[in-house]
């Protein structure tokens, strides 16, 4: 699949799997389904913070990476991942009272961007073979600052919503945003064509990084910037 067309298949099978989850919960736990009840009545300017939470930190870096792959290796990718605390540590200064700047905070940040910088300098063996596209080294470094910033968010406007009812809105909105930005990207015929010729095998890998990884990540990590906070 093209970059874009195989994040947004991705974002739909999170979502798919997501919603089977919070079926379930709210079947057989009562108490998420009153907390459920709760976030309905009182809190529906959070459950759509929650959508825009979603496309910050899944639907739009990872339509940008899905993108930006065509030139730079996916090693590179997850090596600069890696810069995620240091722009989370910028976002959270200005956005949560509980995490502001400090020194001894500051210079373990440094020390990971300059790591990063030193690592992902494209090497033979690394490299796809192609020449490496100025604007996809501008993508990648958007959508490691929009993951940052979607870890702040997260925990400064998202803490009133029953998480499994957050974590199916925020798939939602990144569901529908990812598959507009592969239309758009990729072109509709060519979206539509690539998933008419789907095979059992080509559809599995999409499958498995949006149940197992897009969504699993999802509500593991909205309880870790709940109990740790976003710069861990």
């Amino acid at each position: 699949y093209p970059g874009a067309t195989l994040t947004a298949l991705r974002m739909i099978f999170a979502f798919a799997s997501s919603l089977i989850i919070f079926v379930f919960r709210i079947s057989f736990d009562m108490k998420t389904r009153l907390n459920v009840q709760e976030s309905f009545k009182h809190h529906k300017m959070h459950m759509l913070k929650s959508a825009f939470g979603g496309i910050m930190y899944y639907g739009f870096p990872h339509s940008l990476i899905g993108v930006a792959q065509r030139s730079i290796p996916s090693n590179t990718v997850h090596i600069a991942q890696s810069c995620v605390p240091f722009f989370a540590f910028i976002f959270a200064n200005f956005m949560l009272s509980d995490e502001k700047f400090s020194f001894k905070r500051f210079y373990p940040q440094v020390l990971a961007l300059i790591g990063t910088i030193l690592t992902t300098i494209p090497t033979q063996d690394s490299s796809y073979g192609v020449k490496a596209k100025i604007i996809d080294y501008i993508f990648v470094a958007v959508a490691i600052a929009s993951f940052g910033f979607g870890s702040v968010y997260m925990k400064s406007h998202l803490s009133n919503v029953e998480p499994t009812l957050c974590g199916l809105f925020q798939l939602f909105a990144s569901a529908i945003y990812s598959t507009v930005f592969a239309i758009g990207y990729d072109k509709p015929n060519i979206f539509i064509s690539k998933v008419r010729s789907s095979t059992l095998l080509g559809i599995t890998w999409p499958l498995i990084l949006g149940a197992v990884h897009t969504c699993g990540c999802t509500y593991v990590y909205l309880w870790t910037v709940k109990k740790l906070g976003a710069v861990i």
